[in-house]
């Protein structure tokens, strides 16, 4: 738990100072694009990860 702990809180404090950045040396449909592309391949990942577990069952 305390794992999954750092690893939430490390995101929520790096995510917006790092799409900051990126915002400012690119531009905000780059930001956008890089959320929109991350939140897909988490998406790809549960889904996997989920196929998984239940076949192991």
């Amino acid at each position: 738990m305390g794992l999954f702990q750092s690893l939430y809180s490390a995101g929520m404090f790096l995510g917006p100072v790092l799409i900051g950045i990126l915002i400012e040396v690119f531009s905000r449909s780059t930001g956008y694009l890089i959320m929109g592309a991350l939140s897909i391949a988490s998406t790809i990942l549960i889904k996997t990860s989920i196929k998984r577990k239940k076949r192991s069952f």
